[in-house]
């Protein structure tokens, strides 16, 4: 919610700024409204015009990835680092490429590489818990679990751990997790990222055919700054 507004407060300034800039903020603005094809288009436009900009590239392979274009997007990150080997927003990008393409070793190869060079983000931890849960490795998910504990995208690492008990039939313990990462990221003033969980529990709920709780967890993810605090 925020980055539709600040990008749109920039897009409305754009006439101050450098040609370079110009390019940055509208393929910004463009993402964060959805218009994906135009944010191709410009981050196209960029990477022709500075080819030696490694930031063009990762803007292309984000735009890509927005698109779920996860080839394309990867060949974007990987031009990227070659570019920039020691940024690593580009490293963390391409490892949820190779995670999206279902290749799990090429994803935690990239993840070594880069922490060989001493690039770690939370990022790589939350993608590496995925792939652990997706291979049933609990050693690999207790570790980066561990790792991800009070920091900002631990709700993330519990809709993840949610997915993977849902997975095994705890349902019980599964709707806990979901309440604790709705409500950490509540606290953290992210009420779409609140809501986030709080869908995925309802999406369970009516796969179990438990309609009547589905659907007010559905409410509950639409409007989660007016559910009262009991819900969570």
């Amino acid at each position: 919610e925020r980055w539709v507004e600040f990008s749109k407060k920039a897009f409305s300034l754009i006439d101050r700024v450098s040609e370079r800039e110009q390019l940055d903020i509208s393929g910004q603005h463009y993402r964060a409204t959805g218009e994906l094809d135009k944010a191709i288009g410009i981050a196209q436009r960029t990477k022709r015009t500075y080819p030696r900009d490694w930031g063009a590239c990762l803007d292309l392979g984000n735009s890509y990835f927005l698109e779920s274009e996860f080839e394309k997007a990867l060949q974007e990150f990987q031009q990227a680092i070659r570019l920039e080997p020691r940024h690593v927003v580009p490293w963390a990008n391409l490892v949820w490429s190779y995670t999206n393409l279902d290749r799990y070793d090429e994803a935690k190869a990239v993840a070594d590489k880069a922490f060989a060079l001493k690039l770690d983000a939370q990022g790589f931890h939350v993608a590496l818990l995925a792939i652990a849960d997706i291979q049933g490795d609990r050693a690999a998910a207790a570790k980066e679990i561990q790792i991800l504990a009070g920091k900002s995208q631990e709700s993330s690492s519990l809709v993840f751990q949610a997915i993977n008990a849902d997975f095994f039939g705890l349902r019980h313990n599964a709707k806990e997790l979901y309440r604790r990462s709705s409500e950490m990221a509540r606290r953290q003033g992210l009420p779409g990222a609140a809501a986030q969980p709080l869908a995925q529990d309802a999406l369970s709920d009516a796969l179990l055919g438990n309609c009547e709780v589905a659907r007010t967890e559905a409410r509950a993810a639409i409007l989660p700054d007016q559910v009262p605090d009991g819900v969570f």
